[in-house]
């Protein structure tokens, strides 16, 4: 079978291809043979299962793989889950493909059987000698590699980044933790000499505009500002400073055509959002919301509109604003942690992976391998035709842990190590478990006061592991990997996945045989670890943080904590960012714009402990009270050895 008709769609897998109206899109292989599949048994429900098994053969059942090829057909059928026209969700059963009537053949079920499973291993083939094409001009015939000649601008045991050129390639700027308000400048053409432009506050981000700069300052109290010095030839120039109206912890900014910067920032309500700010009438707007809580985010502006990458903590986000700004949706499958650049010489979106010292470049609606260094991360890139700054790193986040006792505050680091530590969580004894990136890849750690022993490494998958979780005995880990749980024996190492269990999201706690979680769903599930049994807590309610000895559900809803009947709310300004459920008591890590807290709350919701916590405390992965006195465990990101460098293209 060559072609077969949805509606107003045509089919074409042998070329990848959904036509209609004369606009045709292609789609990936993967994405092709399950739409294939679900033709084939059209007006069936077919498993996801079943789906992974004839797409993935030989792979450990993944939903999140089968999930992403279903949003990508979708996108081309121009429909939604939730406004389906064609394929149609049925929750923990499957997907069925609904083909108009009159598109059916008018013949006898059997007839009509036998055809669809022949159109499918008709299509089938075709789908896989696609593949073949595909896997044999993306690995045996790469594309000629560019090469690039490295001039170190800076060096030494500080951090040196955000480095950029100016439109016309004259100018080499950059920051440095020496000093937060002040901006660094080489002369291209005399790279020994070096200015430096003080500003009035600590600089968020900068661009250049013309021969002048643009900078995003942030003031002591929060107050966020934009400084512009008009042209950096002429010192006598005062810096014009004036308030960047309500955003606050600017990153990414770029600069586009008619004045107008681009940007992502957080508002009052404290979730990021990409925006557009116009220089001239001193307005800003809303591009795309991203959502709450953001490990990384990227954007680059290019002739083709504001490509954005970030990841949420479970899932990455790649599209493209473009000039009318319409969002869209890409299909690559881009690193969870990546940095975006547009390369003029390339004519193409660098895609630098934020884990591994790896860079694609994304060029028509593909991902391909584009090698500017192998040392180390590439953290930005900016260029003016053949030549590239480029700001290399290696990423450092620490362990620290926190003891607040009679009224002092104590710390030490747990985890100091040249790499990225994090999700760090405790038990009673003071062994600690956490995550790292070491090797390119998630790896389980546990750290005993005799050693430090490796538990789990997901080799080769750049995929995010949501927080660990101890069992109430102490002598187990739990972790999730691609929605697949996995019992870990921390005595004698030996990994568990648990059955039954394929779609779970975070968990929630252990206690005795019953391990809590929360599923893709939204659905909050107890599953038991001895008889594989499983039971619903309730349905849709993604606020429930734990269940206390008694029954009583603790969670957040709307901006209110809740407890049993019992609740608390908020201020306008203040977002939950994390909840721990104790034994008698909860502790909360409270972000505001004055700066995060942790509290710790009895059952009725009182305060027993507000501590405000450092600057440097970025994320609190555990806490614990005990007669007074907390103990809590920080990630705390490290001001890392980065350095400058200057690429010109070979040739």
């Amino acid at each position: 079978m060559q072609t077969f008709k949805l509606g107003p769609y045509s089919v074409e897998p042998s070329k990848g291809t959904i036509s209609a109206d004369g606009l045709v899109k292609t789609i990936e292989p993967k994405a092709m043979a399950v739409l294939c599949q679900l033709q084939a048994r059209s007006g069936q429900v077919v498993s996801q299962q079943e789906l992974f098994d004839a797409v993935w053969p030989d792979r450990i059942f993944s939903p999140s793989s089968l999930q992403r090829v279903i949003a990508i057909i979708r996108k081309a059928l121009n429909e939604t889950s939730q406004s389906p026209t064609f394929l149609f969700t049925h929750p923990k059963l499957g997907y069925r493909l609904e083909v108009p009537a009159s598109e059916i053949p008018d013949t006898a079920n059997s007839n009509i059987s036998q055809k669809r499973r022949l159109q499918f291993f008709v299509c089938l083939l075709i789908v896989l000698g696609v593949l073949s094409v595909f896997f044999l001009s993306t690995y045996t015939s790469p594309p000629e590699e560019t090469t690039f000649h490295k001039l170190p601008i800076t060096h030494g045991n500080t951090a040196e980044f955000n480095g950029k050129l100016s439109p016309q390639g004259h100018w080499l700027s950059y920051q440095s933790d020496i000093e937060a308000s002040q901006l660094f400048l080489v002369d291209t053409a005399d790279l020994s000499s070096t200015t430096q432009i003080q500003f009035n506050h600590a600089i968020e981000d900068y661009v250049w505009l013309n021969n002048g700069i643009i900078a995003i300052t942030r003031a002591k109290d929060g107050s966020t500002y934009i400084e512009q010095l008009s042209n950096i030839a002429n010192s006598a120039n005062a810096i014009v400073k004036k308030p960047f109206g309500q955003w606050r912890h600017i990153k990414a900014l770029q600069i586009g055509a008619d004045n107008t910067l681009y940007f992502v920032g957080k508002t009052s309500d404290l979730m990021h959002y990409i925006a557009e700010y116009d220089l001239v009438s001193d307005q800003s707007r809303f591009l795309h919301i991203m959502g709450e809580t953001i490990v990384e985010k990227s954007l680059a502006y290019t002739p083709y509109g504001i490509y954005f990458h970030y990841f949420d903590g479970e899932t990455k986000h790649f599209g493209r604003v473009s000039m009318n700004s319409e969002v869209e949706i890409l299909a690559a499958n881009t690193p969870d942690i990546s940095k975006l650049s547009w390369l003029d010489s390339e004519q193409g979106l660098l895609v630098s992976d934020q884990l591994n010292a790896e860079q694609y470049i994304y060029r028509n609606d593909q991902l391909q391998h584009f090698k500017l260094t192998s040392e180390a991360i590439v953290q930005h890139v900016d260029n003016y035709g053949s030549r590239l700054v480029v700001t290399q790193s290696q990423p450092d986040s620490d362990v620290v842990q926190w003891q607040r006792i009679k009224g002092v505050d104590l710390f030490e680091k747990l985890i100091n190590s040249k790499f990225n530590d994090y999700q760090a969580t405790s038990n009673s004894r003071g062994d600690v478990a956490y995550l790292s990136t070491r090797s390119g890849y998630p790896q389980v750690f546990l750290k005993t006061k005799q050693a430090t022993k490796l538990l789990f490494e997901n080799k080769g998958k750049v995929s995010f592991i949501p927080p660990l979780l101890w069992s109430d005995n102490e002598e187990n880990i739990a972790i999730i990997i691609d929605g697949l749980v996995v019992i870990i024996d921390t005595q004698t190492y030996k990994q568990r996945p648990l059955p039954r269990i394929t779609n779970a999201k975070q968990l929630i706690q252990w206690k005795k045989h019953n391990l809590t979680y929360l599923d893709h769903n939204g659905d909050v599930l107890n599953y038991n670890v001895e008889s594989g049994n499983t039971e619903f807590i309730v349905n849709k309610n993604e606020s429930l943080i734990g269940v206390d000895n008694v029954g009583n559900q603790i969670g957040i809803k709307e901006g209110v904590l809740y407890w049993g009947t019992r609740k608390l709310a908020l201020t306008t300004h203040e977002r939950i960012r994390y909840v721990f459920a104790l034994e008698e008591h909860i502790a909360v890590h409270i972000e505001r714009l004055a700066g995060s807290k942790l509290i710790f709350l009895d059952e009725m919701l009182n305060t027993l402990l507000e501590i405000k916590l450092d600057s440097n405390c970025n994320n609190v992965t555990h806490a614990e009270y005990i007669d007074g006195d907390a103990h809590w465990l920080c990630t705390q990101f490290e001001a890392n050895d980065s350095d400058i460098y200057l690429f010109e293209q070979a040739g």
